[in-house]
């Protein structure tokens, strides 16, 4: 009579190679989840997972060395938070610092950063335990959905299934760590943040895992999270891709505000006009500053493009975001560099401690009272040796005339610039009543403030007073002066 079922030497057979098919599909997952570094220590787990842990990794590594692990670090460990230093570091003796694997489960958020998703796919996750517990209808863990069965019969290990001993539920890793607002349409519990926990039925896994692994998300979501670990094993990250562009876009700036301004430092050093009566480029108008940058930009790639940008926006009548090549911008880099020679000038009379000072006035095209401050003081250019330098700081509205009102606007500039009129030991003005007057004129007034600060007029401006009196006590030279005079009033109205 012919057997209807199975022997039990068959059944022995089968069962057997059943367990090495899936003893082979549990060592490629935890391949895939675990780090390992050459050195062993102690695991750093908490105790209330130390007893999950504690009979499954010794089984999990069964292919591989037992002492292949350093550290296993839990959710308490690694600080999960909105930050970005959500992982933590082991620091080994014999090599760098290893992110170590984390378990998911633990998360209590839908939303990661960049970095954060760096660190997460560097670091991997916790292997995957085979005495997986029942679940509540008290059934056994089916280990066959850790595998997937191709059309051409081949069996390959669900790399992208981990399991979390912390809420003892399944998750999809790669749905899991990708942000929420991505998988609009995404309801499968492997992605959620509860998972598929031992409170549902571990057997609906054998349908719901495969029409998860089939769907489109889940194919997206797989992909990527391939090609963010293929760029992190060659160090090129998006971050750092990102960062790299915007570095190399910061240095080519830097590096024509640097031609910029020698353009503006060369022109300055020798008092030329910088613009023209044109801001065109290739316009033979536009003065020395478009000029000259013009000429180098045949020499030059980098302000080759610049200045060909620039061109063709003013072509279009289109505006650039920034060129730095306005009048603006011009007025800005001369301020700038004014600034600079201005606090160089004021370190040094500082560093010579005492100073005296010149003011003098007079209007500008636009009949503005201008009033120019200038100090000397005594500079050690070497050691021993000693400079009288004079330096001019900056110009002043002057628009009262009284002595108060200067000694006034004097004293202020200085506060302004930080220089201590206590170390003021000269006064030089004009012959003026306003200025050097003996009771109300400037030096008077400043003499009371600081007694040491000499009052001596200006020597050029005695010697013109007295050849203008000199003149006029001779009648042919007051005819003769006074003559030309009157022409020069004709013909210059």
């Amino acid at each position: 009579m012919k057997r209807t079922y199975p022997s039990g030497a068959s059944k022995f057979k089968i069962s057997k190679v059943k367990k090495a098919a899936l003893q082979k599909g549990r060592q490629t997952l935890f391949d895939v989840g675990i780090t390992t570094t050459p050195k062993t220590t102690d695991a750093l787990y908490t105790s209330s997972t130390k007893q999950k842990y504690d009979g499954s990794i010794q089984s999990s590594v069964s292919g591989n060395s037992a002492g292949s692990i350093e550290k296993l670090a839990t959710f308490e460990d690694c600080q999960i938070s909105g930050s970005d230093n959500t992982s933590t570091r082991t620091t080994s003796s014999d090599g760098p610092a290893l992110l170590q694997p984390f378990d998911i489960g633990e998360f209590k958020t839908e939303k990661f950063s960049p970095s954060q998703l760096e660190k997460f796919v560097m670091a991997g996750h916790i292997p995957f335990q085979l005495d997986m517990p029942k679940d509540n209808g008290n059934h056994i863990f089916p280990m066959s959905v850790l595998k997937s069965r191709m059309p051409n019969g081949k069996f390959f290990s669900r790399d992208w299934l981990v399991f979390s001993p912390a809420k003892t539920a399944l998750f999809c890793f790669p749905c899991r760590l990708l942000p929420r607002n991505q998988l609009p349409h995404m309801t499968s519990s492997l992605a959620m943040i509860g998972g598929w926990g031992y409170e549902k039925k571990w057997k609906n896994l054998i349908s719901r895992i495969p029409e998860h692994e089939h769907s489109k998300i889940h194919k997206q979501c797989y992909i990527q999270w391939r090609e963010l670990e293929a760029r992190m094993k060659t160090d090129q990250p998006i971050e750092h891709l990102m960062n790299r562009q915007i570095l190399n876009e910061a240095d080519t700036w830097r590096k024509i505000l640097e031609r910029i301004l020698d353009v503006i430092l060369f022109l300055g050093e020798r008092g030329l006009a910088i613009r023209g009566k044109s801001d065109l480029i290739r316009d033979s108008h536009n003065g020395n500053f478009l000029g000259l940058l013009e000429l180098i930009s045949h020499y030059d790639p980098i302000l080759k493009e610049h200045v060909i940008k620039v061109k063709q926006s003013q072509d279009k009548g289109q505006r650039l975001q920034a060129h730095y090549l306005s009048n603006r911008s011009q007025n800005e880099f001369i301020g700038l560099c004014a600034a600079e020679v201005r606090r160089q000038i004021i370190e040094k009379c500082k560093s010579a401690k005492y100073f005296s000072t010149m003011v003098d006035a007079t209007p500008d095209v636009s009949h503005t009272e201008q009033s120019s401050f200038v100090i000397r003081y005594v500079h050690e250019k070497e050691p021993g040796k000693f400079l009288i330098e004079e330096r001019f700081l900056i110009f002043a509205d002057c628009a009262k005339k009284t002595g108060f009102d200067i000694a006034e606007i004097i004293l202020k500039t200085l506060e302004t610039l930080k220089i201590c009129f206590e170390d003021c030991r000269g006064q030089g003005y004009d012959n003026g009543v306003i200025m050097s007057g003996k009771y109300k004129g400037v030096q008077a007034i400043l003499q009371k403030k600081n007694p040491l600060s000499v009052f001596s007029s200006c020597g050029c401006h005695s010697l013109n007073l007295f050849g203008q009196n000199a003149a006029s006590s001779c009648t042919d030279a007051e005819t003769f002066f006074g003559t030309v005079q009157t022409v020069y009033t004709i013909f210059y109205c």
